[in-house]
């Protein structure tokens, strides 16, 4: 059950996006300038099957990370996201909160409209459950924004680079762009 919600949630959101940005006017400032704040958040959702011929298991994972930015100079953000995870795992569900401080860098595609960017971050989520540790996150993402209104903007976020590691020595490396595990967010620039 709780899996067919996650799913519904997702897609709602995804169709609500895709909606916004049809039926909103193409000309628009972006605000993407030193002194600028932006208020968002990103949804990300993975279900994954592993194993082998011995032992299989899969994995679902919903996680929420609403965030705030301070823009340094023109195209360069500093942030902090705190939110929540939910995975469940070999029959088991883990409840984490993810605290994410981390930097933006804008690259200009369509003048005030459509920027691609890079995002790295150093963050943590802090499990409920004594068999799994707390984990550790470092990573660089690439995605790109695109601003449907001078304050609103839609970001799409891939996985790039990186590195999840954890107190039971869980460690896990990841390398390339990945369109499986997207991440969307809706943001608000002031």
């Amino acid at each position: 059950m709780h899996f067919y919600r996650s799913i519904r949630i997702f897609v709602s959101t995804v169709l609500f996006t895709f909606f916004l940005i049809l039926f909103m006017p193409p000309t628009v400032k972006a605000q993407v300038s030193k002194g600028d704040k932006l208020l968002g958040g990103n949804l990300s959702y993975t279900n994954a099957f592993m194993g082998d011929a011995f032992f299989s298991y899969g994995v679902e994972n919903f996680t929420f990370l609403p965030y705030f930015g301070y823009f340094l100079g023109d195209g360069f953000m500093v942030g902090l996201g705190v939110g929540v995870s939910y995975t469940n795992f070999q029959s088991e569900t883990l409840t984490g909160v993810i605290i994410n401080p981390f930097v933006r860098k804008f690259f200009t595609i369509d003048e005030n409209k459509f920027y691609f960017f890079l995002e790295g971050g150093v963050g943590g989520i802090l499990y409920d459950h004594n068999n799994y540790g707390n984990t550790i996150l470092l990573g660089i993402s690439p995605g790109f924004t695109y601003f449907f209104s001078r304050n609103w903007g839609v970001d799409l976020m891939f996985k790039g680079i990186t590195f999840e590691g954890n107190q039971n020595r869980r460690n896990r490396f990841e390398a390339g762009v990945s369109s499986i595990s997207p991440q969307i967010g809706l943001n608000f620039y002031f």
